[in-house]
């Protein structure tokens, strides 16, 4: 793994629940740490799901090894093309820590339906 390949600035965000006060609870994402990555498309699926097609994409993920990083946490890409800002916002489904060096971290992704925002 070269750590060149890896120019994606992505957010790691993690989310705590806050009481919204009528007993139930909020969601919030907050930023834990900017991270380089190499972002790789894995896989591409459609599906009908409750009468409405849906997209999901895999992708593997590299990153530089972090001992914080957990399934709860997601990643946010954010990006300006053209005058115009886009975002893309990853579940972590995996984490796997590259021959159990502590260096590297390939991260098994999703982006699309299903992906809390």
């Amino acid at each position: 793994m070269s750590i060149g390949k890896m120019r994606q600035l992505l957010q790691v965000q993690r989310y705590t629940k806050t009481p919204d006060g009528g007993g139930g609870s909020t969601v919030v994402y907050s930023k834990v740490a900017d991270v380089f990555a190499q972002i790789m498309p894995k896989d591409a699926k459609e599906n009908l799901f409750g009468d409405q097609m849906r997209e999901v994409t895999s992708h593997v993920i590299m990153i530089r090894y972090r001992r914080d990083l957990t399934h709860a946490d997601r990643l946010v890409q954010n990006h300006t093309r053209l005058g115009e800002q886009f975002s893309r916002t990853f579940a972590i489904k995996g984490i796997k820590n590259i021959n159990n060096e502590f260096k590297y971290m390939q991260i098994a992704a999703q982006e699309g339906a299903g992906v809390p925002t």
